[in-house]
């Protein structure tokens, strides 16, 4: 817990010098950094740390675009998902709803060739939360895609060792 808080002051003073005008790509890092210290936050009101974890998450997408910076903007995306899917305040549904189109959106860049780890991750909690919403056919193609990026994983795979814990995970 006092790491995390250090982490969060440290965060904020970086942010005094890295300026969206004048360091745009490391306030970007520096704000999706800060958001993932908020969700992580054991200190302070559970609800209220996971709204500052979005709010910055989303003012990390300001730079972090899907044209400029393509992987950031998907792991971002990929994050803000996670945030709305623990998120508190707020209907339920529409939290999930959320969740699910930024997931959805990480995985137009996370692909099972492309990023076939992220991609693997990320379709298995988009499945969870199909499932949750009860949507099973969509469950079941995030679970495809997922096993079709493990698949991958494992085919790249060079020593045994790894395949097996490519199979394992």
């Amino acid at each position: 817990a006092y790491d995390l808080e250090l982490a969060i002051e440290h965060y904020r003073q970086a942010l005094k010098v890295y300026t969206e005008k004048d360091f745009p790509a490391d306030w970007a890092m520096t704000e999706n950094n800060l958001a993932a210290t908020y969700k992580n936050r054991v200190r302070g009101d559970r609800a209220e740390n996971i709204e500052l974890a979005i709010e910055h998450y989303r003012q990390a997408l300001k730079v972090y675009t899907e044209t400029d910076f393509l992987a950031d903007w998907a792991a971002t995306q990929n994050n803000l998902a996670n945030a709305y899917g623990s998120r508190i305040r707020g209907e339920r549904a529409e939290n999930i709803e959320q969740a699910i189109e930024h997931y959805r959106q990480a995985l137009k860049v996370f692909t099972p060739d492309g990023f076939p780890n992220y991609c693997r991750g990320t379709a298995y909690r988009l499945g969870n939360l199909y499932l949750k919403v009860r949507r099973f056919s969509e469950a079941a193609g995030a679970y495809s895609r997922g096993m079709e990026a493990a698949e991958t994983l494992y085919r790249a795979s060079i020593f045994l060792g790894r395949k097996e814990a490519e199979l394992t995970e």
